[in-house]
C-alpha cells in the first residue's frame, strides 16, 4: 500500500500522508530558491572584462597655433643656413597652402591605434651674401605622420593610462631659388624623408563626468642623427556623448642631419574637437 501511495503521488502530484509519529521536517524550499536566484542574478566582478569588445573611432580635427624656432641648411655653399624664429602670425602670412592637421584613434577594448597627421607648406624671401646673387626665395613643405600601437595598462572610472610603441615618418621638401646678378639664377630642390621609432605614453584624468585633463608624451630616434620628441597637454570638456572639446598646448621637436640639416621646434596653443563614432 505504501508503495502504491508513493507511485500515485509522484504521477498525479497527490500529497502523501505522513505517519502521525513522524517528526515534522523544516521547509527549506523557499530559502533554497532565493539562494539560487541570488546566484543567478548576481553580476560577477569580471563580467565587464568578459563582455564582447567593441570598436570605437575617435576623429579629431584640430587647429595648432604653432610658432617655429630653429634652423634649416643644405650642402649648397651659396645658400646660407636659414635661422627660423617666427610666431604663428608670421607663419600664417607665409603659408603657401592650406595646412592639414588631424588625428584618428581606433580602439577595441584595451588595444588601440593612435595616428596623427600634419602637412604644412611655407614660403619666404631669403637674402644672399656678396654680389653673385641678388636674394631669392625658399619654400619648405613638411609632412609629419605618426602611428602608435597602444595598450591600456590602467582603466577605471576616473583615469586611464595608455603606453605604446610606433613610428613617426617625416618628409621634408624644399625649393631654393637664387636670383641672378653676376651669375645666372639658380634653383635647387633638395629633400629628405626618414622615420623614427618612438615610445609614447598618455594619461587622462576625469574630475567630473564633463571635465578631464589629458597629458601625452613621446620620444624616439633613428639613423642620420634623427631625433624627435613631443609633449601635449589639454583640458577636455564632454559636450555630448559623441563630442569632446579640447584646448591645450603642444610642442614638437624634429632633428635630422643628412643632406638637409634640420633642427626645428614647433610649439603653441591647440584647439580640437573629438568626434566618436
Amino acid at each position: 500500500m505504501a508503495a502504491q501511495r508513493i507511485k500515485r503521488a509522484c504521477i498525479m502530484g497527490e500529497p502523501m500522508n505522513r505517519p502521525t509519529h513522524a517528526r515534522p521536517r523544516r521547509r527549506a524550499g523557499l530559502p533554497l530558491l532565493l539562494g539560487v536566484l541570488g546566484l543567478c542574478t548576481a553580476r560577477p566582478a569580471w563580467a565587464e572584462d568578459q563582455a564582447p569588445s567593441q570598436w570605437h573611432f575617435d576623429l579629431t580635427p584640430y587647429l595648432w597655433v604653432a610658432g617655429v624656432t630653429g634652423s634649416v641648411s643644405t650642402k649648397l655653399s651659396r645658400v646660407p643656413t636659414q635661422t627660423v624664429s617666427a610666431d604663428f602670425g608670421d607663419v600664417l602670412t607665409h603659408l603657401n597652402a592650406i595646412p592639414v592637421m588631424g588625428a584618428l584613434e581606433v580602439r577595441n577594448g584595451r588595444y588601440g591605434l593612435l595616428t596623427d597627421l600634419i602637412a604644412i607648406s611655407v614660403k619666404t624671401d631669403i637674402s644672399t651674401k656678396g654680389v653673385l646673387y641678388s636674394g631669392g626665395s625658399a619654400q619648405l613643405t613638411q609632412f609629419v605622420g605618426t602611428a602608435i600601437g597602444a595598450y591600456r595598462v590602467l582603466s577605471d572610472a576616473d583615469q586611464t593610462l595608455d603606453m605604446g610603441v610606433g613610428v613617426r615618418a617625416i618628409g621634408l621638401s624644399t625649393e631654393f631659388t637664387l636670383n641672378g646678378n653676376l651669375l645666372g639664377g639658380r634653383t635647387a630642390s633638395p629633400g629628405a624623408s626618414w622615420a623614427n621609432v618612438i615610445g609614447a605614453i598618455r594619461y587622462r584624468y576625469s574630475f567630473s563626468p564633463d571635465w578631464s585633463v589629458t597629458a601625452y608624451g613621446d620620444v624616439g630616434g633613428g639613423p642620420s642623427s634623427a631625433f624627435t620628441w613631443q609633449v601635449l597637454g589639454t583640458v577636455d570638456y564632454q559636450l555630448s556623448k559623441s563630442t569632446t572639446l579640447r584646448a591645450g598646448y603642444r610642442y614638437l621637436a624634429i632633428q635630422y642631419g643628412s643632406g638637409i640639416y634640420q633642427n626645428v621646434g614647433l610649439g603653441g596653443p591647440l584647439l580640437a574637437a573629438t568626434i566618436r563614432f
